[in-house]
């Protein structure tokens, strides 16, 4: 998760849609990595954070994750 943070911080989104199928499969959980990017919004701003959220909503779409996520 914390490779996840560093590339969404960074805007490499590329990166973090592979990285986060990498973290859905070593066992994080959707609303885990939904919940580290949205945490992201202070330090990084809000139209970043949308950027890596829609990313990683990708990453669920394709992997049949439906949205949006329970709680």
């Amino acid at each position: 998760m914390i490779t996840c943070v560093t590339l969404a911080t960074m805007q490499t989104l590329p990166q973090l849609k592979a990285h986060a199928g990498t973290a859905l499969n070593v066992g994080v959980t959707p609303v885990e990595l939904r919940e580290a990017m949205y945490l992201t919004a202070p330090f990084i701003g809000f139209p970043r954070m949308l950027n890596a959220v829609g990313t990683v909503n990708e990453v669920f779409r394709e992997r049949g994750i439906s949205l949006p996520l329970e709680n």
